[in-house]
């Protein structure tokens, strides 16, 4: 890896020159631009005086933590770490003559081990002036006891020991030799005196575009185009794909067992893992919410409970021209588990429903469209409705009930349409049917006349009874009594609208309260006054032809007495 500086303060300038380091800093997004770094990854260059070299081309790289000291933002950056031109890794020392000098205690819960043999629990203690030679253990399995000189010491370190009296536990386990050297590095370089080219094909930390990087990664010895005009920390180029499944992946983040792995493409990131059917989640910390948009702005805001949506939202379109815009090339019929939309309730007897709110009286005034099981929410049986009303006038609403019945102000509706109050039409109503040709004639009506002259017609007001129906008692009425015309003509009755409800099980509508409360079919009476009139007609008629006959006689007599006064000379 190549990191290239011009001025030794993280920027990438140009060329070697007085170059002392580099830092990598790590702060989080929340943090104070002008606070102390969390964490720091250093190179120094052989001419720097911390590096301890004096030669072009080597470099130390160091590992800085920090510890706050709470609001304000300060800290100091200590060195944890530090990884030499030469191959030595020192721990909390930045002069390691080893390669792993550590200042400090080591703790293991495992087992030391040399050329794969593990040693076994040693103690020693003193002082140890140098430890730059490789220990021979070929002929110590273990050590333990208490050492008061080393004139005939075993071949463990190189240097002088002066006491062990007192011996602190170094390694456990059983180590034959330390002959070969660890590798420090993976790869193609035990130490960085060799650099890989800044053209690409490694990490550099100079960019083959205009813009500079931190830290540039290429695959490819140039790039085109224009880079990010406000450069990064990090920027990898190539020829990665989008990131789809099959793409080259510019960054890959995967589990051990590689089942599922998040990779990023050049616009996309995607769960490219072994697993077919594997999560991608995208999560925010405590109460803070999710925000995905673009650069002008996040329409989308998720929190624990909610998704907010900021403008319009498209169900198979992707330029929605309402808040709520469901597009589909073929309409999809409704059914059981289908339909253009869902709205499921899972509790019995429960409802759903989609409310329209006013700006005036919100918490009271609104309108709505509900679905539920039964004829009341929380009820039983299967008597669902659909109900089309508004809030504080629940009078008003429209029923949808089984059977294609249709119910205005009336939850329980008895026929096809059953209103409770009155109906005002501007135009024609128009029912039933009249046509002869659908009729089967049992006999005509006749002799009506008596029949209507027993019927009494007479002016009134609702009583307390009518009133406790729903009546009202300010104004007279002029009407018939139902119980007179059913003793002549039981067809024009019917049972009252208020006391109707259809019985599902019957399959017909039955009085509510048992009481059988009647009413009459007014223009099914039109028929019999029809034919009261003819009557009356025909009547007139036979007087007319009376009278004719009568005045013939009239003139004929009056005739006969103009001759007899003439003859008599009067």
């Amino acid at each position: 890896m190549t990191l290239t500086n011009g001025n030794g303060t993280g920027d990438l300038s140009s060329g070697w020159a007085n170059d002392t380091s580099i830092n990598i800093d790590f702060k989080f997004t929340d943090s104070n631009p002008n606070y102390t770094p969390q964490g720091r990854i250093k190179c120094l260059n052989g001419q720097s005086t911390d590096s301890g070299m004096d030669e072009e081309g080597s470099g130390n790289l160091c590992f800085f933590t920090s510890q706050g000291t709470g609001g304000s933002g300060s800290g100091t950056l200590s060195e944890v770490m530090r990884m030499t031109y030469d191959n030595l890794v020192g721990i909390g020392i930045t002069n390691p003559g080893y390669k792993l000098d550590v200042s400090g205690d080591i703790n293991c819960t495992g087992s030391f081990r040399v050329n794969n043999t593990a040693l076994s629990t040693v103690a020693t203690s003193g002082a140890y002036a140098d430890l730059s030679g490789i220990p021979d253990l070929s002929s110590y399995s273990t050590f333990s006891g208490s050492y008061t000189d080393l004139t005939s010491k075993p071949t463990l370190f190189s240097g002088s020991y002066t006491d062990l009296t007192s011996k602190p536990t170094l390694f456990s386990g059983s180590y034959t030799d330390l002959t070969s050297k660890p590798t420090l590095f993976s790869g193609s370089y035990t130490d960085l005196t060799n650099l890989p080219s800044a053209s690409g094909g490694e990490w550099t930390t100079s960019s083959a575009s205009t813009v500079t990087s931190d830290i540039h990664h290429s695959d490819s010895g140039s790039q085109s185009g224009s880079s990010y005009t406000s450069g990064s920390l990090v920027t990898i180029t190539g020829s990665m794909g989008p990131g789809g499944i099959g793409d080259k992946m510019g960054l890959l983040a995967e589990h051990s067992n590689r089942t599922q792995a998040i990779g990023i493409g050049y616009n996309t990131i995607a769960q490219v893992g072994a697993t077919d059917n594997a999560q991608l989640v995208l999560k925010s910390k405590g109460t803070s919410l999710v925000y995905i948009g673009n650069n002008i702005a996040t329409p989308l805001v998720v929190s624990q409970t909610s998704v907010y949506i900021n403008g319009n939202l498209g169900a198979g379109v992707s330029s929605p021209s309402a808040r709520l815009h469901v597009y589909e090339a073929t309409g999809t019929t409704h059914g059981a588990n289908k339909g253009t939309i869902i709205i499921d309730h899972n509790n019995t007897g429960g409802a759903s429903s989609i409310v329209f709110r006013s700006k005036v009286n919100r918490s009271s005034d609104y309108g709505y469209i509900q679905y539920q099981d039964a004829s009341s929410v929380g009820g039983s049986g299967e008597s669902a409705r659909m109900i089309v009303g508004t809030a504080n006038d629940s009078d008003d609403n429209v029923i949808l009930a089984p059977s294609g019945r249709v119910g205005i102000s009336n939850y329980s509706p008895a026929d096809k349409f059953h209103v409770t109050g009155n109906i005002l039409a501007s135009g024609n109503i128009t029912a039933y049917y009249s046509d002869i040709r659908l009729k089967t004639i049992n006999e005509y009506v006749k002799n009506v006349l008596s029949t209507l002259d027993k019927i009494s017609v007479f002016k009134y007001k609702c009583n307390d009874l009518a009133v406790s129906f729903g009546y009202d008692n300010s104004k007279n009425e002029i009407g018939l009594s139902a119980q007179e015309i059913k003793k002549y003509y039981p067809e024009l009755i019917d049972l009252a609208p208020f006391d109707s409800i259809f019985d599902s099980k019957l399959g017909k509508k039955v009085s509510k309260s048992g009481d059988e409360y009647l009413t009459l079919n007014y223009e099914r009476l039109v028929p019999i006054l029809l034919q009261g009139i003819k009557e009356l007609n025909a009547n007139n008629k036979a007087i007319e032809e009376k009278n004719k006959v009568l005045d013939g006689k009239y003139n004929s007599l009056e005739k006969e007495l103009q001759e007899i006064k003439k003859y008599l000379g009067k």
